[in-house]
């Protein structure tokens, strides 16, 4: 279990490991906190490590095939990359967090972003 404790209102919140996000809204006061950039940038990198990982096992794996179906296996491998890539997000984030750990950092919303000036001109 992680806590996980709002910057605005102090409370801590429990959270399973399979369960982390990057961005958090407090149940409490709804105050918004995201990962910091030194965390982000960890992050990304045990993601490029993990796809990098994963991309050469599928290749030794297809490269096993044969010389014959090398494309055909090339064309698999690219595609099992993507789809696993897409769904390792959780499983960047626990990694991260048990090597590097994750902080989060407040996000305090702009009252003059140009979405409400949009909203206010109509």
């Amino acid at each position: 279990m992680k806590e996980i404790k709002c910057y605005r209102c102090g409370k801590t919140h429990s959270v399973a490991s399979m369960k982390l996000r990057k961005a958090w809204e407090c149940t409490h006061c709804h105050g918004v906190m995201v990962l910091d950039l030194p965390t982000q940038r960890k992050l990304k990198y045990v993601r490029m490590l993990f796809v990098v990982i994963i991309v050469s096992l599928l290749m030794y794996g297809c490269s096993q095939l044969g010389s014959v179906t090398s494309y055909i296996a090339l064309i698999i491998t690219c595609s099992l990359a993507i789809v696993i890539t897409q769904f390792s997000d959780q499983l960047c984030l626990w990694l991260t967090d048990k090597l590097f750990g994750l902080k989060y950092m407040p996000v305090e919303k702009d009252k003059n972003s140009p979405v409400r000036n949009k909203q206010k001109g109509k």
